[in-house]
């Protein structure tokens, strides 16, 4: 019989789990029962030190690291942080029978545009990568725009609800 290592696993495979986890906790919290959307997760994030590897086949592999591995030799290069960032979107906004937004937006599009250019991570990504396309859609139902910063490739960098 082969001997499996238990203790490395696909990042794929983490990642997913830690997916469907956050999903069926935010299913837990309300969702589809009429609690307010401003007690709901937008956002959530998953930070883990571990020592990272690829299988055979070329698939990242992630090993937790245990009190044995920080008590030993080992070597500090080897670690990896992984920083993983939840971000909720909603489905299309519910528009009245004239196609306007049921709960029209208090600020502007550029007010939120404006508020989120000025986020200290997003300035910081901006002197890397140079000046990253910003666009803003209006969420109606959930009372939230949803901001999106990517790339001059179209690629995306960052993706944040903000409350309207």
């Amino acid at each position: 019989m082969a001997s499996t290592d238990i203790k490395r696993a696909p990042l794929s495979a983490l990642l997913g789990t830690a997916g469907a986890s956050l999903s069926s906790a935010q299913a837990d919290l309300g969702i589809g029962v009429g609690v307010s959307s401003g007690m709901l997760m937008s956002d959530a994030t998953l930070e883990i030190k571990a020592a990272i590897s690829r299988s055979s086949n070329g698939e990242l592999e992630v090993e937790p690291l245990s009190s044995a591995h920080l008590n030993g030799a080992l070597n500090a290069s080897a670690v990896s942080t992984i920083r993983v960032n939840f971000v909720a979107t909603a489905s299309a906004p519910t528009l009245a029978a004239d196609n306007t937004p049921a709960h029209p937006p208090v600020r502007s599009r550029e007010e939120i545009i404006k508020i989120f250019r000025e986020r200290d991570d997003l300035q910081r990504l901006e002197k890397i990568m140079g000046e990253l396309d910003i666009h803003a859609s209006y969420l109606s139902e959930n009372k939230r725009w949803l901001v999106k910063a990517t790339d001059p490739r179209g690629q995306l960098i960052r993706e944040q609800l903000i409350m309207d």
